[in-house]
């Protein structure tokens, strides 16, 4: 029996973080590439925007280790969130190459509140309607999803718990059904806060997406209800579009002509010209036609004489008009 795979489903993160100190590398002395890990932090204000705490966070990245974020400055960075519910510290593995300098450390600070950016894939395993008081009264679904990414530090697969917060919006309250224990679905959202508690991210939705139902289908029934049966291949050609139907004979080639021309003549008198019309012209045609078919068939000519032995008794005359002479 085959090992069962771990799924991919990570949770991609984008957005611009300040290097709190230079980028580190544990790799031996003399090596030119490794991985280069930087501290940095994550502003968040939470679900009613009253917090205002910065949750400290590793960017590791595997590059030449002369690619280093220099202390104070902000980049824009492309990665992968792998945020443990043990109390450790997140970690973002990003890709060096897509990295870009936005400030650095004499300009001023940017405000950075609730503006990492998330789209996480994964299996539901809880859900559950919570009602908010602030800022107003409101009902909203807080759905646990379930992760599961490659860690190419420790080359193991990491999972991790994720909470994603669904407003009770007008464009997202229809949503909450969408939501089932099991299913498979993807958020697209904003970081805004971590449970102390759980040791849990967790996300606003902006979108959603339901990707398919964890529960194992018919292989005929993976696509809605309806059963399909097996497709065979044929050799038969399928008949092109436009061509004429064996039942149905095609045109003479003096009518088709004769329409074209009809149609050029009719197209060079000008605009608002009546077409003259051409029944006496298929009239002459047709005849024509019937009097081809009226005519009786040509007799084939005799087929030539054959080169062939020659007779015995050919052969006996000849023989005799020799003797004579």
């Amino acid at each position: 029996m085959a090992a069962l795979r771990n799924p991919n489903h990570p949770m991609l993160v984008n957005g611009l973080f300040e290097a709190t100190s230079q980028s580190h590398s544990s790799a031996p002395q003399g090596n030119m590439y490794g991985v280069l890990e930087t501290p940095s932090y994550v502003q968040c204000s939470g679900f009613d925007g009253t917090k205002n705490n910065d949750f400290k966070l590793h960017l590791s990245t595997n590059t030449a280790l002369n690619n280093k974020l220099a202390e104070g400055s902000t980049d824009s960075l492309n990665g992968r969130l792998i945020a443990l519910n043990d109390g450790s510290a997140p970690v973002i593995t990003y890709t060096d190459m897509l990295s870009v300098q936005v400030r650095d450390a004499s300009s001023i600070p940017l405000d950075l509140v609730n503006k990492t950016n998330t789209v996480g894939l994964g299996h539901v395993t809880n859900c559950a309607e919570v009602i908010s008081h602030k800022p107003e009264r409101s009902l909203r679904l807080e759905v646990t999803v379930a992760h599961n990414d490659w860690d190419p530090v420790n080359r193991v697969h990491r999972r991790f718990l994720a909470k994603h917060v669904v407003p009770g919006a007008k464009n997202l309250i229809k949503n909450h059904t969408l939501f089932q224990i099991g299913c498979e679905v993807q958020v697209v959202g904003s970081l805004i806060d971590f449970d102390s508690d759980s040791n849990m991210p967790i996300v606003l939705a902006m979108r959603l997406h339901e990707e398919s139902d964890l529960a194992p289908r018919h292989p005929h029934q993976a696509r809605g209800q309806e059963e399909t049966g097996d497709v065979k291949f044929s050799n038969k050609a399928k008949p092109v579009e436009g061509a004429s139907s064996p039942s149905k004979p095609p045109g003479t080639p003096f009518k088709s002509a004769q329409a074209s021309i009809t149609s050029t003549h009719s197209i060079d008198k000008g605009k608002g010209l009546l077409v003259e019309d051409s029944s006496e012209e298929e009239s002459s045609a047709d005849k024509e036609e019937s009097l081809h078919l009226d005519a009786p068939p040509e007799s084939p000519a005799p087929p030539p004489a054959k080169r062939g032995q020659p007779k015995k008794a050919d052969l006996a005359a000849a023989a005799k008009k020799m003797r004579q002479v």
